[in-house]
């Protein structure tokens, strides 16, 4: 489903690749929020077919684009307040980039040279942040917990693949009030990438009967998938065309 560069930490690599095995043993199946996917259902054959199409390559917080003449103008991936970075969609950046400029970039990930024709290249750049300061509690990286709150993340980034036009990649919107009031950090669509994560988390609760997640970690997901969900700005209209665009 993915192909890791080597700028991706071996630990890092190792617990991602387990998220994904996690993700192949669920058992659950629900149709509450599937909508927001466009799928009639949510269960481990939808979701694996719905990331299957908008992840394709892993790169580490330290990946370079240094030397590959990308100028990203004023396209930023997105950190952590604090410089810990979590996980960004660096593929739709670097294609709104190109696009506005009119260039294709080609990048070198993973031993291959990518153009990146479209942000379903799948490009996600992961950092620290994602396995030791997003999390539950005192929990492991490791715990159950917080391996789907992990996916929750991969979900929510691979929506950025969405989208065409002015709605390319389906990009946050200014958070209008609450201690994000400023920040580029709320959904404008209600189908957007916070959308997805609350949808995931709130299947999380079915998927946890299986896994044999602890009250802490219930409690936890909960947590995150109402922070997610508090993201949706009051103004935010659903996007029904959210078909990638790309260079031809």
């Amino acid at each position: 489903m993915m192909n890791l560069d080597g700028s991706v930490p071996a630990d890092q690599a190792e617990l991602l690749g387990e998220d994904i095995k996690l993700m192949e043993q669920f058992s659950f199946n629900t149709t509450t929020d599937a909508n927001i996917f466009g799928l009639s259902s949510l269960n481990r054959d939808s979701l694996i077919g719905w990331l299957s199409v908008r992840l394709g390559f892993i790169v580490g917080e330290n990946y370079q684009l240094a030397g590959s003449s990308v100028s990203l103008g004023s396209q930023k991936p997105a950190i952590f307040a604090d410089g810990i970075t979590n996980m960004d969609n660096l593929g739709a950046v670097v294609y709104i980039a190109g696009r506005d400029s009119g260039k294709l970039y080609t990048l070198s990930i993973a031993g291959q040279m990518v153009p990146i024709k479209s942000p379903r290249v799948g490009l996600f750049r992961i950092g620290e942040g994602l396995f030791n300061y997003k999390k539950i509690g005192r929990t492991a990286p490791s715990a159950i917990g917080n391996r789907l709150l992990r996916l929750s993340t991969l979900l929510h980034e691979a929506r950025h693949d969405d989208g065409n036009g002015s709605n390319t990649g389906m990009l946050h919107g200014t958070c209008t009030s609450g201690s994000l009031k400023g920040e580029s950090a709320c959904d404008k669509y209600s189908n957007g990438p916070y959308m997805i994560a609350s949808a995931f988390l709130k299947a999380c609760q079915q998927i946890c009967d299986k896994q044999g997640c602890t009250s802490e970690e219930r409690e936890g997901l909960k947590a995150y998938q109402a922070d997610a969900l508090s993201r949706l700005l009051p103004n935010a209209t659903w996007l029904s065309d959210t078909r990638p665009e790309g260079f031809k």
